[in-house]
């Protein structure tokens, strides 16, 4: 029985040490995609149809604003800046957009870090975990919000994502756009990485 129990020690503490390794090189690998996006969080200000319809003018509307804006910076550092310095522009380009349509709702918008579930684009899929989230509250921001990748800026080229994901490393790119076999099992330790790691900081 004891030699059965000591096998038995062994045999987990050698299961629970390759799982620490497999999350540590799946994180060293793949982490980087965490500290290289910004995500976009357009939040309605209720679920009726007219807020929504709202909700998709407005997101319309930034996404061509921060597609010129963001185009040419380096990393998402220089996104970040660009985006803080003109939130005012944003939140005037989103309040006139509503006005236009009879609308005048207030527009906050913040940049900070948010949860995010794992979500799965026309071309690309995107892990679940923490993001540096630019979040546009319409009106009390109780409504069906919509989500896109806004650096590298990826919400209207969802097609061209090849041509978009310069910025994160050729196995973060196979990753994200599902071409790097058993890329299922890998959001889901990288997922669990990312989990573990906001637990425990």
């Amino acid at each position: 029985m004891k030699r059965i129990g000591k096998g038995f020690l062994l045999a987990l503490t050698a299961l629970l040490l390759t799982a620490v390794l497999t999350l540590a090189a799946t994180a060293q690998t793949y982490g980087g995609i965490y500290d290289k996006t910004v995500r976009l969080h357009v939040l309605a200000d209720s679920d009726e149809p007219a807020a929504q319809a709202l909700k998709l003018k407005v997101r319309d509307a930034l996404i061509v604003y921060l597609e010129s804006e963001l185009t040419e910076c380096s990393d998402r550092a220089h996104a970040e800046e660009r985006i803080i310095d003109r939130i005012p522009q944003m939140e005037e380009l989103a309040k006139q957009t509503l006005l236009k349509e009879g609308c005048a709702l207030p527009v906050r918008i913040t940049l900070e870090k948010e949860d995010y579930p794992r979500r799965v684009y026309e071309a690309f899929s995107f892990p679940a975990g923490c993001y540096t989230s630019l979040r546009v509250f319409i009106g009390s921001g109780q409504g069906q919000n919509w989500w896109c990748v806004v650096y590298p800026p990826l919400c209207l080229n969802a097609s061209l994502a090849n041509e978009h994901l310069e910025g994160y490393s050729n196995e973060e790119q196979a990753l994200l756009t599902q071409k790097n076999g058993g890329y299922k099992l890998r959001f889901a330790i990288l997922e669990l990485g990312a989990y573990l790691k906001d637990l425990f900081s």
